[in-house]
């Protein structure tokens, strides 16, 4: 829950309005002066916000080569968009959602342990929209096609949630794993005979395999 938290994907949306164009055409139909004509044929202010993302689920499996293999899910995204155009002189305005039934990245990490410190580093991510699904059915489909800019937003609103999942993933995941393996450090004050004694264990070494994860405790 606190690396959900973490979050930002509205903070990686473009800016809004996330499209803003317009076609129009002008002539002079008269001979004696001007008095010039204008037609806009087609102009749209598109924008994005409202950002909500569902609960996350986090596995994690040993692999017999020494690595382990993260799943982390989230259970479903959501962000509104509303907008207003003209067709051909005409106004038009709507709003919808565009939706991912989960977002899902895949990643291998690599423990070591360094000076009795553990570290965990991230390699091959890979992250995953299932179902993406972009509502922008009719006058609005129509203009972002007539500009060419029908794949444009999709692939910018893709790049961002992406973007966001994987990199809160790459950025939280391995200090918590740190910190968690990190705390089976033992500190133990012992008396013995009237006598105190310090005991300490801080890990060693780390090795993992296909039945799970060793740490190794060095005594000081």
């Amino acid at each position: 829950e606190e690396m959900i938290g973490d979050i930002d994907i509205a903070g990686l949306l473009p800016a809004n309005p996330v499209l803003s164009e317009e076609s129009e055409s002008c002539w002079d139909p008269c001979f004696w002066g001007s008095c010039e004509i204008c037609i806009t044929w087609y102009s749209i202010d598109l924008n994005v916000g409202n950002v909500s993302i569902g609960p996350g689920t986090l596995d994690i499996d040993p692999k017999a080569d020494g690595t382990l293999s993260l799943l982390f899910s989230l259970g479903g995204v959501s962000i509104d968009w509303w907008g207003s155009g003209v067709v051909t002189e005409v106004g038009f305005s709507g709003s919808g959602d565009i939706t991912a039934e989960a977002v899902e990245v895949e990643a291998i990490l690599v423990p070591s342990v360094s000076n009795n410190i553990l570290y965990i580093n991230i390699e091959e991510v890979n992250t995953n929209l299932i179902n993406l699904n972009f509502d922008m059915d009719g006058w609005v489909y129509d203009v972002i096609s007539f500009f060419g800019l029908d794949g444009v937003i999709e692939n910018e609103i893709e790049n961002a949630l992406v973007g966001a999942v994987q990199g809160a993933v790459q950025d939280e995941i391995p200090p918590l794993l740190e910190d968690l393996l990190q705390s089976l450090e033992i500190n133990q004050e012992l008396d013995l005979m009237g006598s105190s004694y310090s005991f300490t264990g801080r890990p060693s070494s780390v090795t993992v395999d296909e039945y799970g994860l060793e740490l190794g405790l060095e005594a000081k």
